[in-house]
């Protein structure tokens, strides 16, 4: 079973290392609106993250002074933007992985502050210091 297990995941779309759908949907992604979209998202679901996939673990902008903990990194909401992972497959990978970066540092910025002050995300008090 722990073997079928494994088999699904390194054959799932969902992990698949040179997934580049960010290259298809970038449009949706404008830095200019990154802020916004944060309260947008704030308001409508709570707190969530964008984490980037373009090397062997997701990176997180903006998380940089952040402690990830285990309610930061599994008890929160996360998006990935896919940008080819551990490959390099991508058309256009330095500008697709500065733009997704770029989106996901100003949105994860602006949602830490969101967080940080939020009564009812319980990850709130490990944020304080942001």
């Amino acid at each position: 079973m722990r073997i079928l297990i494994l088999v699904f995941i390194a054959w799932s779309s969902i992990a698949y290392a040179d997934d580049c759908r960010f290259e298809s949907e970038q449009a949706r992604y404008y830095v200019n609106n990154a802020s916004e979209d944060a309260d947008l998202a704030f308001d409508k679901s709570g707190v969530s993250f964008i984490s980037v996939a373009n090397g062997i673990a997701p990176a997180r902008p903006a998380f940089d002074d952040i402690e990830m903990t285990v309610c930061v990194v599994l008890e929160t909401k996360w998006e990935t933007l896919w940008v080819g992972a551990d490959s390099s497959v991508c058309g256009s990978s330095n500008d697709l992985i500065t733009k997704a970066f770029s989106y996901a540092e100003a949105f994860n910025k602006r949602m830490l502050e969101l967080a940080s002050t939020s009564e009812s995300y319980k990850c709130a008090d490990e944020l304080q210091a942001y």
